[in-house]
């Protein structure tokens, strides 16, 4: 039996003692292959579109498309319809746990399209 094995992102060698990890990405193909993190992640996209594999299911992700990706999640991104925007949140696990574990509604799909409102859409783009 072939086992293939998943890399991991670490919070240590991202967040430099913070408990966020922003940026805003322009992709056309995925470096990092299938991975998994140490902490929490979601991603909305901000112009473009693309494939999102949470898990196993593939999802497509366009603009105004919110996807939460929890810690230990196998996933990997497609990037088949050319350039695509992307913000990029990484959040602490302890920071995370503490002040948004309990706000999240039961039966949150990792795997599951949401969708952000137009205003925050204009606000990243005005940042």
């Amino acid at each position: 039996m072939m086992t293939t094995e998943i890399s991991t992102a670490r919070e240590q060698q991202l967040f430099n003692g913070k408990n966020f990890h922003v940026v805003i990405y322009n992709k056309t193909e995925s470096v990092s292959g299938l991975h998994q993190h140490d902490y929490y992640e979601f991603t909305v996209v901000l112009t473009g579109r693309y494939y999102q594999e949470i898990n196993g299911k593939r999802v497509l992700l366009e603009r105004g498309d919110f996807v939460f990706i929890p810690m230990g999640s196998h996933h990997q991104s497609f990037y088949e319809f050319g350039a695509t925007r992307i913000l990029n949140v990484g959040i602490s696990r302890r920071f995370f746990e503490k002040h948004y574990l309990p706000l999240l509604p039961f039966g949150l799909v990792a795997s599951q399209v949401y969708a952000v409102q137009s205003a925050f859409l204009g606000y990243v783009e005005s940042v």
